[in-house]
């Protein structure tokens, strides 16, 4: 009898794990079906705009640090081989889909060459780490959000893009 109560109460509770996890958005990705034969079974299928990104104002002069990383097909974070083109948006309330407003500044990295690609990735964070000072006469006021986008295009054409609402820091 109390083996039976016991089983009823841990069956009640893994049904509530799985239903919190459901209603809290708990993302479930299936395994993808890999593909690719040999150096091409690691080549960068997905790339986020890293949270460790920032904006930052110093006397005057803004620093855009963004931190780009990639990962492979099997969810393994991956180093790539391509352009990178990013640009920073004023935080637009009426552009409802992306919040771009004006576009402050757009800046291009080539990470094709053997030594800017290890020039520029940080194995700490295990990101590409890419550095410019904004435009000059830009203004970037605190308390203000602004969108980094950054686009990366492999050398076969496929690209992949993400975007990061931003604050100075």
């Amino acid at each position: 009898m109390k083996a039976n109560l016991l089983i009823r109460r841990f069956l009640w509770a893994c049904s509530a794990v799985v239903l919190l996890a459901g209603l809290t958005g708990c993302p479930f990705n299936p395994p993808r079906d890999l593909t690719g034969s040999g150096m091409d079974m690691f080549c960068p299928i997905t790339m986020r705009l890293h949270p460790l990104s920032r904006l930052t104002v110093s006397e005057g002069v803004g620093q855009l640090e963004a931190h780009v990383e990639f990962t492979d097909q099997m969810g393994d974070v991956t180093k790539g081989v391509g352009a990178v083109q990013v640009a920073l948006f004023a935080y637009d309330d009426f552009a409802i889909l992306t919040h771009k407003g004006r576009e402050l500044g757009s800046w291009a990295f080539d990470l094709s060459t053997p030594q800017v690609n290890k020039a520029a990735w940080d194995p700490i964070t295990r990101t590409y780490v890419l550095r410019r000072e904004t435009p000059a006469g830009t203004a970037l006021p605190s308390g203000r959000q602004f969108v980094l986008s950054a686009t990366f295009t492999l050398p076969n054409g496929q690209s992949l893009q993400d975007d990061l609402l931003l604050k100075i820091k």
